[in-house]
């Protein structure tokens, strides 16, 4: 499942997979940072991560998903 367009959806999504894999799609940067969530993936550790990431994703304007083919 894709991260909803909606703020409050999305964090619920997100703190429904604290200790899950998730995926972004490529923002443009080639960072090893970027390049490699890109690839692997990210794990949301906690609360405060899951809220990050969902802050991160609407104010640079992409979306995490449960695997890449959902992108």
């Amino acid at each position: 499942m894709k991260m909803p367009d909606n703020y409050d959806e999305a964090r619920e999504w997100a703190m429904a997979r604290i200790g899950q894999r998730v995926f972004r799609c490529a923002n443009g940067c080639s960072c090893g940072v970027c390049k490699g969530i890109e690839d692997k993936g990210l794990v949301i550790m906690d609360t405060i991560h899951a809220t990050y990431i969902t802050d991160c994703a609407f104010e640079m304007g992409f979306r995490y998903a449960d695997s890449k083919e959902e992108l």
